[in-house]
C-alpha cells in the first residue's frame, strides 16, 4: 500500500474524520457527523479492538524447544493477532479507545468537535484531534483553526504525545502552539508521556489548561509574521539554522542554500510562492511565508517512507521541533 492507514484483510480501512474537514486521507475511511457519539467515533475509526501481551518465546538451536525472554512481552492486537511491539513487563498500555474516550467531556460540555481519529502500521500507532472552536482570519483571507491531538502507540519506542496544533485552512499546514506558561516563564509546546507511568487523561487536561491563553498568544504572533517583511538574506539565515550546518568551519549560508537539498527546496517554495496561498498578501514575501514554506515541507513535501510517516514526523516526531525553532528565529530577526 502507498499509504500507513491501517486496513484490515476485508478492506475496512481505521480511519475516521468528520464531515467538516472534507475527505479523508487518500481519498480512505469512514465519514461522519462531528457531533457522533465517542463510541460511533471508536467504531468507524476501527478503534475498538483492544492491545494485550504475551511472553516473548523463542525457539533455541541449542537446548532445543521454546526460551522464554524473561521481563519482556510481545503486544498485539486481540481482534487479528498482529503483533505490534516488544516491550518490559514494567510497560504500561494505553489502549487505542482511550485516545477518543480522552475527548469524552471537553466534547460534551467544552465546546470541542472531534474531527479525525485512527490508526496506523497495523495499529502500533494510533491518534485522535479535535476542534477547539477556535478560529482566525489573517489580513482578511488567510483561514487558521485550532485543534488538539492526542497520539498513543505501542511500539515500544513513541510515548504518548498531547500537544496544541493549528491547521491552514488553504494548504492544511499544521503548526503547533503553546500549552502552557511555565513557571520560569517558557512556554511548553506539548507533553510527551513515557509508558512508565499509567495514562493519565485527568492530569493531560490539567496540563492542557490555558488553550484560550495560548491560542490567542500564537495568533498575535502569527499576525505579526504577517505583518513583517523579511529579506532574502534573512530568510535563508534562518534556514540554514534550523536545517543547515551552523558549527564554526561550517560553508557559508548562500553555499548550504545552493548544495542542501532541504534548504533548497524550502527556500525555493518560499521564493518561487508555489505553495498554496504563497501569494497572500499575509505570506508574500514576509516572515509568515517564510513559516508556511517550512511547515508545508514538512507536512506534504519531505520525503518518508510513506505520506503517513510524513503525518507523523511533521505532528509528532522531530518535525514539531524543527517548526517551533523555525518561529522563535523569525520572531527574533
Amino acid at each position: 500500500m502507498s499509504h500507513a492507514l491501517t486496513q484490515r484483510s476485508d478492506g475496512f480501512v481505521e480511519h475516521a474524520y468528520s464531515t467538516e474537514e472534507g475527505v479523508g486521507w487518500h481519498g480512505l475511511g469512514n465519514e461522519l457527523p462531528a457531533d457522533s457519539p465517542i463510541e460511533v467515533w471508536t467504531e468507524k475509526a476501527g478503534m475498538q479492538w483492544k492491545i494485550v501481551g504475551a511472553p516473548v518465546n523463542f525457539e533455541s538451536s541449542v537446548n532445543g524447544g521454546y526460551q522464554t525472554v524473561p521481563g519482556m512481552r510481545v503486544l498485539y492486537r486481540s481482534d487479528n493477532s498482529y503483533p505490534l511491539g516488544i516491550v518490559s513487563n514494567q510497560y504500561k498500555i494505553m489502549q487505542p479507545s482511550e485516545t477518543l474516550e480522552f475527548y469524552r467531556d471537553l466534547v460534551g460540555v467544552g465546546g470541542f468537535k472531534l474531527s479525525a481519529a485512527g490508526t496506523l502500521f497495523g495499529g502500533k500507532k494510533f491518534w485522535a484531534t479535535a476542534k477547539i472552536g477556535e478560529e482566525a482570519v489573517i489580513m482578511g483571507q488567510d483561514k487558521i483553526g485550532g485543534y488538539v491531538l492526542l497520539a498513543g502507540s505501542c511500539d515500544g519506542e513513541s510515548p504518548t504525545t498531547a500537544m496544541f496544533t493549528s491547521i491552514r485552512a488553504i494548504c492544511a499546514n499544521t503548526l503547533g502552539f503553546a500549552l502552557q506558561e511555565i513557571s520560569d516563564g517558557t512556554s511548553r509546546k506539548y507533553l510527551r508521556i513515557t509508558h512508565h507511568g499509567v495514562f493519565n487523561p485527568v492530569a493531560v487536561k490539567k496540563e492542557l489548561g490555558l488553550a484560550q491563553d495560548s491560542w490567542s498568544k500564537f495568533i498575535s504572533d502569527v499576525r505579526r509574521m504577517s505583518e513583517e517583511k523579511i529579506s532574502p538574506e534573512k530568510a535563508k539565515e534562518v534556514l540554514v539554522k534550523v536545517f543547515g550546518d551552523t558549527s564554526e568551519k561550517a560553508p557559508s549560508v548562500e553555499t548550504q542554500v545552493e548544495k542542501s537539498r532541504v534548504i533548497s527546496n524550502i527556500y525555493k517554495l518560499y521564493d518561487e510562492k508555489t505553495t498554496p496561498g504563497a501569494d497572500m498578501t499575509s505570506t508574500d514575501g514576509t516572515k509568515w511565508g517564510v513559516m508556511n514554506a517550512v511547515t508545508f515541507y514538512l507536512d506534504h513535501f519531505r520525503k518518508t517512507r510513506t505520506v503517513d510517516s510524513r503525518f507523523y514526523d511533521a505532528n509528532i516526531g522531530d518535525g514539531v521541533d524543527k517548526k517551533e525553532k523555525t518561529k522563535e528565529l523569525l520572531l527574533a530577526v
